[in-house]
């Protein structure tokens, strides 16, 4: 099947005109009626495309639908609207749509536009993600890194009420041991060839849901959704992924949902510095 369209229009015959349009061009097609319906759809099946109507009636005004449906998924809005409102018009285009067609609209037109506004969101998530990594090891930059965190808490806050009744996430931060001597003896291409192999030791030993991020120079940083022992197994699993030349200094903290976000970064971060010192006394009294 191709791409799910949800059509929210609160005019059963039009409704089902457009539904048939699309599905004879290869598209996989649900209908909503009112906000409530289309919302439930968009958690649930998750559409690619949302066909919006500006007047749904009792059913809800079309731009405030519009954002709603925004805020509960990043999916392409487009407008299909038998309205020549300025102000509807208007209020439609405040909400940053994909397309916005007059009907009536013939079948090639509604294809068309989905097609063109998949093809819209594709390239634009493409360039979001690409804003969002490290151009040299291809993980999350710092700031994408604090971002999904942020929202990893939001989501927590919304949909537990007992956060307690959570197995906890971890908070992980770590860096490279000696990195700048390791820079000042072989040079920046062994650097950056050592900082390459952190990140792929990282992907071998997270999980997909676990979110990682080159924080800034030789440090390092990762979400481990519901580690459950604050972090320790998956800290364990990163060190023996290591190769023999490198070793880093990891500190874990368990990641407490109730508090802001910059309050959670400085106990992990603190870990790791009390950690290097450790380490770094170790290697002092070792020496001849």
């Amino acid at each position: 099947m191709g791409a799910r369209v949800l059509i929210v229009e609160d005019d059963v015959t039009c409704a089902k005109a457009h539904a048939l349009a699309l599905g004879s061009a290869g598209f996989e097609v649900d209908i909503a009626f009112d906000e409530a319906s289309a919302l439930e759809l968009v958690r649930r099946w998750e559409p690619e495309v949302v066909l919006m109507d500006m007047g749904l009636g009792r059913g809800g005004d079309g731009a405030e639908v519009a954002a709603a449906v925004k805020a509960a998924a990043d999916v392409p809005v487009v407008f299909v609207t038998g309205s020549h409102a300025a102000g509807d018009a208007a209020r439609a285009m405040a909400q940053e749509p994909h397309g916005y067609l007059l009907k009536p609209v013939t079948a090639d037109e509604l294809a068309i536009a989905v097609r063109v506004a998949l093809l819209r969101h594709h390239k634009e998530a493409a360039m979001r993600d690409e804003a969002m990594r490290d151009s040299l090891t291809g993980l999350y930059n710092r700031r994408a890194f604090l971002v999904l965190v942020n929202q990893h808490l939001q989501v927590v806050r919304r949909s537990f009420h007992r956060l307690d009744q959570r197995r906890p996430c971890a908070l992980l931060f770590f860096d490279v041991d000696l990195f700048k001597e390791l820079n000042d003896t072989l040079g920046h291409a062994a650097g950056d060839a050592a900082l390459k192999q952190v990140a792929d030791a990282m992907r071998a030993s997270f999980r997909a849901q676990d979110v990682l991020a080159r924080y800034g120079g030789d440090e390092f940083a990762a979400l481990a959704v519901d580690a459950g022992d604050k972090g320790e197994h998956v800290r364990q699993r990163l060190l023996s992924a290591l190769p023999a030349h490198l070793s880093l200094s990891v500190g874990a903290v368990a990641l407490n949902e109730r508090e802001p976000l910059e309050r959670l970064l400085e106990p992990a971060a603190a870990a790791m510095y009390d950690v290097k010192k450790a380490r770094k006394a170790e290697r002092k009294l070792r020496a001849p």
